[in-house]
């Protein structure tokens, strides 16, 4: 999976490998491989929120293309019953697999596909 985080500013857009907290000047500062100034927060706590956001995308992110049809529930089932199935089905990968789950119901066959890239935008604060 590759992240790309957009500094606090909008000025940069860069892919990284790694990313740490540094306390500077009385603030935390993320670095993130070989940039400095990502963004920059007022107190330990906000640093940490920040970068437990990023780490829950790093979470696979994966994509079941379905077609209805085969699955026989277009005829059987209402729109409505369909939303709900799709909805428990997502709430029950995201439980057991901590992974995050997008159901695309317009697809030709049944798989999976995972989603690789991850774009963040710095919080101002």
């Amino acid at each position: 999976m590759d992240l790309w985080i957009r500094s606090q500013d909008k000025m940069a857009l860069a892919k990284f490998d790694l990313c740490v907290l540094e306390q500077y000047e009385g603030n935390y500062m993320f670095i993130a491989d070989h940039y400095k100034n990502m963004g920059v927060y007022k107190s330990k706590e906000r640093a940490l929120e920040v970068l437990d956001e990023i780490q829950k995308l790093l979470n696979p992110i994966c994509l079941l293309n379905t077609d209805l049809d085969k699955l026989g529930l277009k005829y059987h089932l209402s729109l409505d019953d369909i939303n709900k199935l799709m909805e428990n089905i997502t709430k029950l990968w995201e439980k057991y697999t901590g992974s995050k789950l997008i159901i695309n119901g317009l697809s030709n066959d049944m798989n999976f596909t995972n989603i690789n890239n991850v774009i963040y935008q710095m919080p101002e604060e």
